[in-house]
């Protein structure tokens, strides 16, 4: 991969997480690798990013998250508290407070992302020179290794037009119903994976597939990537536990 040339631009990753899962309440903070929480798992997968400035956990002003607040400070992860319903607000918001110019998106149940994977996508999503880039469109990762990226002004855009509770809930559904406004692009895997494997965080399933994912690879190697995640899976069948719910 060729160096990026950031032109002086900022790029901050910002994940959003919150307690209040209808199917698996207190999911981003269940235990992962070397019995941290999942989320600080995952910001330290992402920490590594030869790419990102910065990253921030965006959670909600709900007394229930005051406990992913607590969690941040005594990781040292930076945070951001915004409405718990408007999630577009709670982004623009917090991308004002840390001046990012370039925001790539992460959602908490998304566990097993790690940097390499991310810096691919946000070098795509700078060569190209997009306004947003997505890879679940058509998907062809698993669930699981979801991503978004836009610049400001786009996010700004999406601030100002949304209108629709749906809209401002899911952060970028302005700018799909708005395709002539924006340039947009798709990152693809070389191979569809999206049927054959689930390493998203939504039930218990779930969870003790990402479980067993870390318990075998996380000693060998702290940021195992997606390759052995697949040969693991291949290995053990454990997906067997969740793929129904793809």
């Amino acid at each position: 991969m060729k160096q990026l040339q950031k032109k002086n631009q900022k790029i901050i990753c910002i994940i959003q997480a919150r307690m209040g899962s209808t199917r698996l309440p207190g999911k981003v903070l269940l235990e992962g690798g070397d019995r941290k929480p999942l989320l600080v798992n995952l910001y330290e997968r992402l920490s590594k990013s030869r790419y990102l400035d910065k990253i921030i956990i965006a959670t909600t002003n709900l007394k229930n998250d005051n406990k992913i607040v607590k969690v941040c400070k005594q990781f040292k992860i930076s945070y951001f508290r915004g409405n718990n319903l408007d999630v577009l607000d709670r982004y623009y918001q917090c991308a004002l407070k840390f001046k990012g110019d370039i925001i790539l998106r992460v959602t908490a149940d998304c566990p097993l992302l790690e940097f390499r994977f991310v810096d691919k996508f946000i070098n795509f999503f700078c060569k190209k020179k997009y306004n947003f880039l997505t890879n679940g469109n058509p998907r062809t990762f698993p669930k699981g290794f979801d991503l978004e990226i836009f610049d400001f002004k786009t996010l700004k855009k999406c601030k100002e037009n949304a209108k629709l509770r749906y809209d401002k809930e899911h952060v970028t559904p302005h700018i799909r119903k708005n395709l002539y406004k924006f340039k947009l692009g798709n990152f693809k895997n070389k191979s569809n994976l999206y049927k054959k494997y689930r390493l998203t965080l939504d039930y218990k399933n779930d969870y003790l597939v990402i479980k067993e994912i870390y318990n075998n690879l996380y000693n060998k190697n702290k940021i195992f990537n997606l390759n052995k995640i697949i040969k693991f899976l291949d290995k053990s069948k454990i997906n067997s536990l969740n793929i129904k719910h793809n």
